[in-house]
């Protein structure tokens, strides 16, 4: 079982801001460009619905989805600077590819959390009424929390995403010559893609465990986050850290794995994060 650190002020060092959000109808941020190296938190967006899944588009702006236990979910598009939000059509789970202004996103005919089937679509966001579907995708599990436990799509570089798709099989997708395959991958959930090592970390509902997959071999290595962890998944790639939410007591902490040497750390006591995205210093206007 692996232990766990508690990170002392200044021990791990980030320049940016991390976005996020607790599974309520907020939008909160955590400012590390602080003249004392101490993170400053702050309430930014308050909207009418439950908010998940958020995803990075530039300067600062962020696609996320609104869900509402009576109706579809919605897709807009929130600019942190001036708090502005705009409309963007039905939608779940959003990954913007900035190098082709193309946004994928699944449609679900039912409210979220339900049992029913979903799609897959891909758009412009300058124009997402015209978007294109890509494949019919299921969604069997009626639990919200382990519905929210992955993020259904993860971009892997070399214009593909992956997904977990019918019969819970793990599927790519090329967004640039629209080629589908299934892979050998089954019953793991895809969560965040490591570059630097080609990884892609996947989550065991069944085993309560979590996975490396090395995307050529697809040879497969666990990984120990310890105990209770829960959502939140956001992978820092400069400095090669993975920030989830896990419970310890009756606490919820926003806890880091540093890929480097394999150790757990507390990040952030007291912090549940539902889902988030980090912006590096040079990226924020």
């Amino acid at each position: 079982m692996i232990s766990i650190h508690c990170s002392k002020p200044g021990e791990i060092h980030l320049k940016g801001k991390i976005f996020y959000t607790n599974g309520s109808w907020e939008i909160k941020e955590v400012d590390f460009m602080t003249s004392m190296n101490v993170p400053a938190f702050r309430n930014l967006y308050h909207g009418p619905d439950f908010i998940t899944f958020l995803s990075k588009v530039n300067n600062g702006n962020i696609i996320f989805s609104s869900v509402s236990p009576i109706s579809a979910p919605i897709l807009k598009l929130y600019n942190t600077s001036n708090n502005e939000v705009q409309n963007l059509g039905e939608g779940i789970s959003p990954v913007y590819i900035p190098e082709k202004d193309l946004l994928i996103y699944m449609k679900a005919k039912k409210p979220y959390g339900t049992k029913g089937e979903g799609s897959l679509y891909i758009g412009s966001l300058a124009h997402l009424n015209d978007s294109k579907l890509i494949c019919k995708k299921s969604n069997g599990d009626s639990s919200l929390r382990m519905t929210l436990m992955y993020r259904p799509v993860v971009s892997i570089g070399g214009e593909r995403v992956v997904f977990c798709g019918l019969n819970e099989i793990v599927t790519e997708y090329n967004y640039t010559n629209g080629e589908i395959k299934q892979t050998d991958i089954q019953g793991l959930y895809p969560l965040i893609w490591r570059q630097r090592s080609n990884e892609l970390l996947c989550c065991d509902k069944k085993e309560e465990n979590f996975s490396m997959i090395e995307w050529t071999s697809k040879k497969r290595r666990t990984i120990d986050l310890g105990n209770l962890v829960y959502d939140g998944f956001v992978y820092i790639q400069d400095e090669d850290l993975l920030l989830f939410t896990t419970e310890m007591g009756e606490t919820l902490n926003l806890n880091c794995y540093d890929f480097k040497n394999s150790t757990v750390r507390k990040f952030l006591p007291n912090t549940y994060m539902l889902d988030g995205i980090y912006f590096p210093a040079d990226s924020i206007n």
